[in-house]
């Protein structure tokens, strides 16, 4: 006999043994009539409040009865000495349970001794797999020295009694799998793994119907209160875990909340005041940390609703389609998930709403973790809206904004790291923190590029590296993280230190040696806002770069690398074959430089860029390069016999490809096939289309242009406009063909470029008469109501503010059928331009004409 209960759109079939199974409305499991029969057999719901006392009671008991089965020998350790076996569950119960309260310990403990439902060997296996590698005892590793071989016999016990586990959903399969999961990512190795086994917990649970939990299930007399509060736990630990295993393994979550209705709401608070001791983490003497209430409870629910935000980032902003996501939907998500983690930190507790630096008592690992994770969170939501983490945006404003943002998150994440060692010692802290310590070092390393060594921000940085250091013994994956790290200093020029001068609880903001203190006073470290913030925005669009140009180096076949670097450059073998032939008319902008001393193409470098971005691809200095978003090649790969300069501009779908020259008009059958083979290797080095063949037969992208001087125009061709000069003239190429006039995507394209010191359009319109310059005053600059005065005024200090206002500018394109004008407002430095806005006046030519027709009103002569 069954019970089968309302659960919205869902029913929960519950059998006389307390399992229960979920089927939706397009099951034939699903019956429309079971709700009438269910609600007449359900009992009253018992208030809130008798329940949790009933909850806290029951785990008091069975507490208490721990040892008194312990003593008798009613609990079975599965083949375990006693002694060990208690003792690792001594150390779960005091570190992994409390981190996501998947296990619950009243239930478990009782059931160990008599062989109830809530206890299964399996269960009992993950634990003590788990919370080996935190046991100093040798005798549980396979190695003696080696923490990672700790426990290694309870894997393989876990390996042989999962098995006969899959074929039936279980809560203590449910529960093992999660612990598994975590134990597992954090050997660095066995990623999949963890992943798989998450996977699996995932699904039993949508199987069991854990996954929703209503008023009216709620009252039936198969499941109890315990149940309830079981399945909440573990429907909630699956919800965290996965999650973070999504952030950790930057992968989809499974488990999303549109699909779920469990509430937040644990009743058994017995833990919550529970005397806590850092036994299962400190190194140290565990006298140096007298203890505090444990408030798991209070810590899981608030990790609970931090879960939720951090599923909607994951969801929204690292989505493969967030590309799809115009600016002012990117910005109004941006300021939608950031309300909700404000809120979020101001609504937690006072217990919980600690200040690291002002409290009496470090709270447990658990709640400084859930700090952690806040300010991880903070910087994964804005780090992408840094000029070029991965999406774009139009307003440098919220740039500047988002950097500041994750600044401040990774000052925050050191200090936390700084009293978590105090207190308990990194060496054995949860992932987790490995994890804040890995993106706080991205930020503080930025950071420190730009300032004097010893400075605050090397400092934090030197701390992150002593936190690896210490970590990795207990979490192998911290290596990867190690290396990652290591290699952006290195690419920023920030010098690693030696190993044995890293220490974690080190700040110069609170060093007071002699004959510092006055030197603070009067020359403190300046501000963030003092930064080259520009420079360090476009560090980050450099990263990018330099992860694309490694695939060079490993790609089997092709240019389907994209590095643009002089020692990528020359170990990339051509792919195609082409005959030495001179290009009458094109002239290099740039030449030949002496690349001795830099590390980046100065000669010319394809770049492919998102909507209404310019880039300059001349990199004069060692810390200049490229911005990309998807790839950027040598030019050397290009079908010609010399070096040419090119430029490329990107909007949307039209691609421009810029050539220098003096002369265009050029139609004779071996100019085209020439122009069309440069489009054709374009293509490729682009990603646009994965050979020369695939290339020939997708013509529309991307397009050639052929650039020139106004000044180099004959004055029959040179169209001049109210005696205006163009700034350059341009010959556009489309379908193999010259195309009459130009594109309006590709005269906002050129026009931006014009705008950008470096490129080819800036290079040629600089040699024409009669140019227009950027405003010198900044007073000048223009304001619409749709553009917002730019920071630079304000909010920074007026010594940098004249690289980064906006800078106006009517650019006029001359073309074979007229001229068009653009408008553009650009954000213009040294090292990165970003373009705000183009604007199309005109076209060159009549699009339609017609007639209109309308109805005139006679008496008033009004229509």
């Amino acid at each position: 006999m069954c019970e089968l209960q309302d659960a919205r759109v869902s029913r929960i079939v519950v059998a006389a043994n307390g399992s229960s199974s979920y089927h939706g409305r397009t099951s034939a499991l699903f019956d429309e009539g079971s709700h009438d029969r269910s609600a007449a057999e359900a009992h009253p719901r018992m208030p809130d409040e008798w329940i949790e006392r009933g909850l806290v009671a029951e785990a008091a008991r069975q507490r208490q009865l721990e040892t008194v089965n312990f003593r008798h020998g009613k609990l079975d350790f599965d083949g375990v000495e006693p002694e060990l076996g208690m003792h690792l569950l001594s150390l779960h119960w005091n570190r992994q349970h409390h981190s996501f309260l998947a296990t619950y310990r009243p239930a478990f403990m009782r059931d160990m001794a008599c062989n109830g439902p809530y206890f299964s060997k399996l269960l009992l296996n993950a634990i003590y797999f788990g919370a080996a590698k935190f046991s100093p005892r040798h005798e549980i590793r396979r190695v003696a020295d080696d923490v990672r071989t700790a426990g290694w016999q309870f894997r393989e016990r876990v390996r042989e009694l999962l098995g006969g586990s899959l074929d039936k959903s279980e809560i203590t399969t449910i529960q093992a799998l999660l612990v598994m999961t975590n134990s597992l990512f954090a050997l660095g190795d066995e990623r999949s793994a963890a992943w798989l086994y998450a996977g699996l917990a995932f699904r039993m649970i949508v199987d069991l119907g854990i996954h929703v939990d209503t008023v009216d299930l709620a009252g039936t007399r198969k499941l109890s209160d315990e149940d309830y509060e079981i399945r909440r736990r573990v429907f909630w630990a699956a919800f965290v875990i996965d999650k973070i295993q999504s952030l950790y393994q930057g992968r989809p979550v499974s488990i999303k909340e549109s699909d779920t209705l469990v509430p937040i709401k644990f009743q058994d608070t017995y833990e919550e005041l529970e005397h806590w001791t850092p036994f299962a983490y400190s190194t140290q003497s565990d006298a140096a940390y007298l203890g505090s209430p444990a408030y798991s409870v209070s810590t899981f629910r608030h990790l609970c609703q931090l879960s939720v935000i951090l599923s909607d980032i994951l969801s929204t902003i690292y989505t493969e389609r967030s590309f799809d996501s115009t600016p002012g939907e990117l910005s109004s998500k941006l300021e939608s998930i950031h309300l909700k983690l404000t809120t979020w930190r101001s609504r937690l507790p006072e217990h919980l709403a600690v200040d690291v630096k002002k409290a009496p008592v470090t709270p447990p690992p658990h709640v400084l973790s859930l700090h952690a994770l806040y300010n991880v969170l903070t910087i994964l939501l804005h780090r992408p809206f840094v000029a070029d983490g991965h999406l774009y945006n139009t307003s440098r404003s919220i740039s500047v904004n988002s950097f500041m943002a994750c600044a401040t998150a990774a000052d925050d994440i050191v200090q936390l790291l700084r009293a978590y060692d105090r207190a308990f010692s990194v060496r054995r802290a949860p992932y987790l923190i490995s994890y804040a310590t890995y993106v706080a070092a991205t930020i503080h390393a930025r950071i420190a590029a730009r300032r004097e060594p010893g400075s605050h921000a090397h400092n934090n940085l030197y701390a992150c590296l002593a936190v690896f250091r210490e970590n990795q013994e207990t979490n192998w994956a911290v290596r990867r993280a190690t290396a990652i790290v290591q290699n952006l200093m290195k690419r920023l020029g920030v010098t690693s230190p030696n190993p044995d001068d890293t220490h974690i609880d080190r700040d110069s903001s609170d060093e007071n040696t002699p004959g510092t203190s006055s030197r603070r006073s009067t020359d403190r470290e300046p501000s963030l806002h003092s930064l080259d913030i520009d420079g360090i925005i476009q560090s980050f669009v450099r990263e990018r770069e330099q992860e694309t140009s490694q695939a060079v180096h490993t790609a089997p076949a092709g240019p389907t690398g994209h590095g643009n670097s002089s020692e990528a450059a020359g170990s990339i073998p051509s792919q195609w074959s082409y005959a030495h032939s001179e290009m009458p008319g094109v002239a290099s902008v740039s030449g030949q430089q002496d690349a001795s001393n830099i590390s980046y193409d100065t000669n010319g470098t394809w770049v492919y860029q998102g909507p209404n971005r310019s880039y300059s691809t001349k990199t004069r200095r060692r810390s200049d390069t490229i911005a990309s978003r998807e790839k950027t090649v040598p030019a050397s790969v290009l079908p010609h016999a010399d070096r040419r300069r090119q430029s490329l501009c990107s909007h949307r779908q039209d691609d421009i490809t810029c050539l220098s020259s003096d002369r265009t008009g050029k139609d004779t059958p071996e100019y085209l096939k020439h122009m069309e083979s440069i489009r054709r290797a374009g293509a490729v080095l682009m990603g646009l289309a994965p050979s020369m063949e695939a290339a020939a037969k997708v013509r529309a992208t991307p397009k050639l242009a052929i650039l020139s001087s106004s000044s180099s125009r004959t004055k029959t061709d040179s169209i001049e406009d109210a005696g205006r000069t163009p700034d350059i003239h341009v010959q556009a190429f489309s379908m193999g063909k010259p195309h009459p006039s130009l594109q309006l995507t590709g005269a906002a394209c050129l026009a931006s470029a014009v705008c950008i010191n470096g490129t080819i359009a800036h290079a040629l319109a600089s040699s024409s008469p009669k140019r227009m310059e950027f405003p010198e005053d900044p007073e000048s600059q223009w304001n619409t109501p749709e553009r917002t005065p730019s920071p630079s005024n304000s909010d920074y200090p007026s010594s940098s503010a004249s690289s980064l206002v906006p800078s106006p500018r009517t650019v006029r394109l001359s073309h074979s059928a007229g001229s068009i004008d653009v408008d553009v407002l650009a954000t213009c430095s040294e090292a990165f331009a970003f373009v705000d806005r183009c604007v199309v006046s005109r076209t060159a030519r009549r699009l339609f004409e017609g007639k209109v027709y309308y109805y005139e009103d006679r008496r008033s002569g009004d229509f």
